[in-house]
């Protein structure tokens, strides 16, 4: 029960901090202002996160990673290199109708994720015989490739 409380708190403190990222607000935001939006005593937070830089870390790695598995989705048996990079193109591009909240996280966050150590980030899958291409993964935990893959 208590760990499922302490779960919830910190979705809503990440989830908040998404919010607060998409609206421009990073840089401004105080830990007042991030715990007023997830609807939480000032006090949680410090039991999450050491600081806003931890947590706006975790929810860019959080929201890198649900952007790369829908991309993951959408290529999956995908094998033709041109076609995977279309349709990831198209996935990302359609963002602003199929999921506005990423897209305004993504437009929020500027530039600033290009160099990002964490979410999408090229490590080796998981194979049990002849080697594959890369899979997109944060480097804590690589994915198993069911299928032939197209490097990306």
């Amino acid at each position: 029960m208590v760990q499922a409380r302490a779960a919830r708190t910190r979705q809503a403190l990440v989830d908040a901090a998404v919010r607060l990222i998409a609206d421009g607000r990073v840089d401004r935001a105080s830990i007042q202002e991030i715990t007023e939006t997830a609807d939480i005593g000032f006090g949680s937070f410090y039991n999450h996160f050491q600081g806003k830089e931890e947590l706006f870390a975790a929810a860019s790695g959080e929201l890198l990673e649900r952007w790369g598995q829908m991309i993951d989705r959408a290529v999956a048996g995908v094998a033709d290199p041109a076609e995977v990079f279309a349709v990831s193109f198209r996935t990302s591009g359609s963002l602003a109708w199929t999921h506005p909240d990423m897209a305004r996280f993504l437009t929020g966050a500027r530039l600033g994720l290009l160099d990002a150590p964490y979410g999408l980030t090229p490590v080796p899958c998981v194979t049990s015989g002849p080697a594959r291409p890369l899979a997109v993964s944060p480097p804590s935990r690589p994915r198993s490739c069911s299928a032939p893959r197209a490097e990306r």
